[in-house]
């Protein structure tokens, strides 16, 4: 319940702040007036003013030798884990694009990626579930929860 009041909070102030609509009309999606929209294939595009009011946080994949091999390391706040598996948001142009991954190891700070990503990918480490909510609103055409149902 608290992640949905958050949420809630969070719309209400980018609409308020970056396209300052004086209401929000039901047939209005989330997506429209959040300053965010996705686009199948190439993922979530949000506006400069909504990257600075969510405080998205972009960082680049490196590497560590392990033995023989290189395993790719992230932020264990880059992970977007859902019931269809492990994603993580990598930057595609000016959209953020959902990636499955697969996971070797994962401590409170770091995890080990073992398939999904490439060395020098640049990946979202903060605000990585208002980017789910944002396609979630696109793909299952549900309303905001700012629309007072």
């Amino acid at each position: 319940m608290k992640l949905i009041s958050q949420f809630s909070l969070t719309a209400s102030l980018l609409a308020s702040t970056v396209l300052n609509l004086p209401e929000c009309r039901a047939e209005d999606t989330l997506n429209t007036w959040f300053g965010a929209r996705f686009k199948e294939g190439r993922g979530v595009e949000v506006s400069s003013e909504t990257k600075q009011i969510l405080g998205l946080e972009i960082v680049e994949v490196t590497e560590e030798q392990q033995g023989s091999r290189n395993i790719l390391v992230v932020p264990a706040s880059s992970l977007l884990k859902t019931i269809t598996g492990t994603y993580i948001y990598v930057v595609n142009g000016k959209h953020f694009l959902r990636t499955q991954v697969t996971t070797d190891k994962i401590d409170k700070l770091t995890a080990r990626i073992t398939d999904g990503l490439f060395s020098g990918d640049e990946v979202v480490t903060k605000s990585v579930n208002s980017l789910w909510y944002v396609e979630l609103q696109a793909l299952r055409g549900g309303k905001a929860c700012t629309d007072g149902h």
